[in-house]
């Protein structure tokens, strides 16, 4: 199914910060079966990164979900709404990923990739 939005999903090594993440759980064919933002007692290493991609559909799902009351400013709330409204597919990133959106994790990720030949 061409046409229905895709997200990528990471395992981390632990659960330990998974809750500043969202868990996913994915089906059959990828599918997302579960998505959590920001879980207090998460029960996977699976998690939303934030990469996403969206059919054309995406204006018509917004205006949706923000006529619904959903947030602004949280795409993972989003993202946590449409599963359960059409297909949204989960597709497992390989290697290295890291968060950046902190200055702490920015530069976790650049002492990694030094350290992995990346630069």
């Amino acid at each position: 199914e061409r046409r229905m939005p895709v997200i990528a999903v990471y395992k981390l090594e632990s659960l330990r910060f998974v809750s500043q993440y969202s868990t996913v759980k994915l089906g059959e064919n990828g599918l997302i079966e579960e998505f959590v933002e920001k879980p207090e007692k998460p029960r996977s290493a699976l998690i939303g990164t934030g990469i996403y991609v969206m059919p054309e559909q995406l204006e018509k799902w917004l205006e949706e979900y923000l006529a619904g009351g959903g947030l602004k400013d949280n795409l993972g709330s989003f993202i946590q709404w449409l599963y359960r409204r059409v297909k949204v597919y989960g597709y497992p990133l390989k290697g290295y990923w890291a968060d950046v959106g902190t200055e702490e994790t920015y530069l976790e990720a650049c002492r990694k990739a030094l350290e992995l030949g990346l630069s």
